[in-house]
């Protein structure tokens, strides 16, 4: 020992570096612990950035899929608005056929009445017209039969009166 020093002394600055040389060497695996650390971190960090940029590619991708099913939504949208447009249209158009065809309808039906009704004045009146013709040809036939009688009886009668009168009756 060198001069000076008692045991208790050399112990105690045994003892000190001996306390130093376990903190330098746990300090030591603490750092290579933590380099360790901050290479597994170093490494998840490069993972995570990997995986990232695959989620970034993925959801770039799914943004323009996105865009294109809002552009065919948007032109659907516009083409069902053409199509509602255009069956208004032919709902108004039908509508109006019907009403028109129900208007045709009414009036057939008021024509057919009237024509109906036509045919039975004229019937009426072509028996009315027969029903003159007979009594006229029942009077015509009456009157030349009684024209032939008056004839007959004035051929008959010697009468000086009665060429006059045959005269008068031609």
């Amino acid at each position: 020992m060198p001069e000076g020093w008692t045991i208790p002394g050399a112990l105690l600055l045994a003892g000190f570096l001996l306390g130093v040389l376990v903190v330098m060497l746990t300090r030591s695996r603490r750092i290579a612990a933590l380099e360790q650390r901050s290479l597994d971190l170093g490494k998840n960090v490069n993972a995570l950035k990997a995986e990232k940029n695959v989620v970034d590619k993925k959801l770039t991708t799914a943004g323009e899929r996105i865009e294109e099913l809002e552009t065919a939504l948007s032109e659907r949208e516009q083409r069902v608005e053409e199509l509602e447009t255009a069956y208004s249209a032919r709902s108004d158009q039908l509508e109006q056929t019907r009403t028109d065809l129900k208007a045709a309808v009414q009036q057939t039906q008021d024509l057919r009445k009237d024509l109906v009704q036509h045919a039975e004045d004229t019937i009426k009146a072509e028996a009315h017209a027969r029903d003159v013709e007979n009594e006229l040809s029942m009077l015509t036939g009456s009157g030349d039969s009684l024209d032939t009688e008056l004839r007959d009886e004035l051929d008959s009668s010697e009468d000086d009166d009665a060429p006059a009168l045959k005269d008068s009756i031609r």
